[in-house]
């Protein structure tokens, strides 16, 4: 910045691609470093994983559309891997899950050597905290009707499509609809399951008792046990538990060990983290590899 005789400033300046390329600051990047023991000793300490350690690669991009959420190949995955970790790591037996696009945060792009670690994971999904402080979304699981899970539906069917992009992905169901028409008559038909063990349809009638299993984030679980209140009363929908109880004190998080005393809270990042480490190494260096499939989903849209 440079002054004239009447201090009228005159600015220069030129833009630096924060990159690789920019050589860091010795001390600040000491600082950051002597970080990693403490967060290989907090949050990573159950999966037995360094900071810098590669956990997959990938050949290509994994992206999340924001004008097209639900047609990204980075948006597909993110869904997959929690409704795998929820169903085969945890045995949870969940029918369905939903993820809020509006969580995921970060790409993956593949760079000069395709390896990613466990902080690229991360940052795919860092929002929020648990009650045990670990960062990153809790996770639990509800048991709702048939009919409440139509009415859940529609109404995230009505009021996504405005919010810029952003939508919910789901795994284990799917719908029918019409978005012509209007509030609570766009959804004609729900199935539940996948594509292994196949689809069964769910009836919307309120006398019909069937309980599905939703799993979720803690942020989309409150949302929908505020239903009535946000609706003035005009929507009411029960999270339950397996027996069909009601819950009241918001007690649906998942422990991923009851031995331990305690609440040992499940993750959407460790999802994530689940998924990409058990994918299978398909050029024989000892690090998963991201399937083509993926490729190719993006590359269909």
């Amino acid at each position: 910045v440079t002054f004239n005789a009447t201090l009228k400033p005159s600015v220069s300046f030129s833009l630096i691609p924060m990159d690789d390329k920019i050589d860091a600051d010795a001390e600040i990047q000491q600082l950051i470093e002597d970080k990693y023991k403490d967060i290989e000793g907090g949050a990573l300490k159950t999966l037995g994983v360094k900071f810098n350690e590669p956990v997959f690669e990938t050949s290509f991009d994994l992206k999340i559309d924001r004008i097209k959420p639900l047609e990204s190949n980075l948006g597909v995955l993110v869904a997959d891997a929690v409704y795998n970790y929820l169903n085969k790591t945890l045995s949870q037996n969940v029918d369905l899950c939903m993820v809020a696009t509006s969580a995921i945060r970060h790409n993956i792009e593949n760079g000069n050597t395709g390896m990613q670690n466990v902080s690229d994971i991360f940052n795919i999904m860092p929002l929020g905290e648990g009650k045990d402080k670990v960062p990153g979304f809790s996770m639990g699981k509800i048991y709702i009707t048939g009919s409440e899970l139509k009415t859940v539906m529609e109404l995230i069917l009505e009021y996504y499509p405005s919010k810029g992009g952003y939508s919910i992905l789901y795994n284990g169901m799917k719908i029918n609809y019409d978005n012509r028409k209007g509030l609570f008559r766009k959804i004609s038909k729900i199935e539940v399951g996948n594509e292994k063990d196949g689809f069964r349809a769910v009836s919307f009638s309120k006398g019909n008792k069937t309980l599905y299993c939703l799993g979720a984030s803690t942020k989309l679980l409150n949302l929908t046990s505020q239903l009535r209140k946000r609706s003035f009363g005009l929507v009411n929908v029960k999270p339950k538990h397996a027996d069909g109880s009601v819950i009241t004190d918001r007690n649906w998080l998942i422990d991923l060990d009851k031995n331990m005393p305690g609440i040992q809270e499940a993750k959407e990042w460790l999802a994530l983290y689940d998924y990409f480490s058990k994918m299978p190494d398909t050029n024989g260096n000892a690090i998963p590899d991201v399937p083509q499939y993926y490729k190719k989903t993006s590359e269909a849209k």
